[in-house]
């Protein structure tokens, strides 16, 4: 048997000491390298997040105004078309309807004597 003196215990005993303060040293070391790129990372991560927000807000912005131009756009084109659909409407009536003198002669009125209003009435009499 081997009987461990106290010398050697007591160096054993300093040798564990000195590698449990080493790793916790070490460790103490990693936790502060880890939190510091669990700070960059965050700082990436806004800053990313910001440039996205940036993009997608101009490109919106774009595609609002694409959107605005093609509507107005469209409202011309839309008023054109209305403009010459209500053009050939009227010259199609006008082609159809009699002359409209003739349409709104008074009773005792000839065709060819039309004309633009009827006669007054004539004013009533005063009642005593």
């Amino acid at each position: 048997m081997t009987a461990i003196t106290e010398a050697e215990r007591a160096r054993r005993q300093s040798e564990l000491e000195e590698r449990r303060a080493a790793e916790a040293s070490e460790c103490a070391s990693l936790r502060a390298e880890l939190q510091a790129l669990r700070v960059e990372l965050t700082e990436r991560w806004h800053a990313e997040l910001t440039a996205i927000g940036e993009a997608l807000a101009k490109r919106t912005n774009e595609v609002i105004d694409q959107v605005e131009m093609l509507n107005k756009r469209l409202q011309t084109e839309l008023w054109n078309l209305v403009k010459t659909q209500l053009g050939d409407l009227r010259a199609r009536v006008d082609a159809v309807l009699p002359d409209t003198k003739s349409a709104f002669r008074v009773a005792c009125e000839r065709a060819d004597e039309v004309s633009e209003s009827p006669n007054p009435v004539p004013p009533r009499r005063a009642i005593n």
